[in-house]
């Protein structure tokens, strides 16, 4: 096992699970991703520029919260690449997570997914529950949207924040099945430490941000349905959720960083073709 000494992080590593998200395992044949388990909700008018990414039918009056992403301009959102993967049609559902997007209509189609070029999602060992995943970001366009503020990316280079506290936010269950009172809630938000990555799950992803929960809530982690949401330290995004660590000792969380991207991002953005 690796060993780390520092402050408000719990010493010994666990075993290393790979878990994607709900709908990716239907092709994949691999587990699930996992979500805030554990976390807090959010306080109004926090982080409003949160959204989710989900399936809703208008006639059964239902949500499907599919991934967690967040509105960087008023047209253009990020997540994780993975999350496009779906066969559905898809919407962005904001503002009121607490009583249905349907009634609400406080959805919107998205329009286009634009993922990483680079972005690759391999099974290893034969298709076993091993997965290398490279560049999990990915962004998408909806119809001009005022938010009350957008998510601010953060340009620091992501090797230079190991050891700083951070918090994440999801839309996902806050239960290990889905039950039909747990669709429509706040969303929720967890904390962290960023730590270093040990040699394994370094091999997994080129890019990545590995995070420890406090001591004092050591099962917190990322549940069904918060990949793609955003790693925040002082506000500012750092990552995106692209898959999560599960054990009965301790999680860990593997976000895909912001920095490497940044220059793909703008181009994306501030592309009018």
């Amino acid at each position: 096992m690796y060993f780390i000494f520092m402050r408000h992080v719990c010493i010994k590593y666990v075993l290393f699970y790979i878990l994607v998200n709900k709908k990716l395992s239907e092709t994949l044949k691999i587990k699930k991703t996992l979500r805030i388990h554990g976390g807090r909700d959010i306080q109004s008018d926090e982080y409003p520029f949160v959204v989710m990414l989900a399936q809703i039918d208008t006639i059964y009056n239902w949500a499907d919260r599919l991934c967690t992403g967040a509105m960087i301009t008023d047209q253009w959102g990020l997540t994780a690449a993975h999350c496009s993967l779906f066969r559905n049609k898809y919407y962005v559902w904001y503002g009121n997570f607490t009583i249905s997007p349907v009634n609400s209509q406080l959805m919107t189609e998205i329009l286009k997914f634009v993922i990483h070029p680079s972005f690759r999602l391999l099974t290893l060992n034969n298709g076993k529950k091993d997965l290398q995943v490279e560049n999990d970001v990915g962004l998408f366009r909806i119809h001009k949207l005022d938010f009350k503020h957008y998510g601010v990316l953060l340009a620091a280079d992501y090797a230079s924040l190991l050891g700083l506290p951070v918090t994440y936010v999801g839309g996902g269950l806050t239960r290990n099945k889905m039950k039909v009172d747990d669709v429509f809630r706040p969303l929720q938000v967890g904390e962290a430490t960023i730590v270093s990555c040990d040699e394994e799950l370094r091999s997994k992803s080129k890019y990545i941000l590995c995070l420890a929960p406090k001591c004092s809530n050591r099962l917190q982690r990322p549940w069904y349905g918060d990949s793609g949401g955003p790693l925040l330290c002082d506000g500012n995004i750092i990552g995106v959720c692209s898959y999560g660590i599960e054990s009965k000792v301790m999680s860990k969380m593997a976000y895909a960083p912001v920095s490497p991207y940044i220059d793909w991002i703008y181009r994306v953005i501030n592309d009018t073709k």
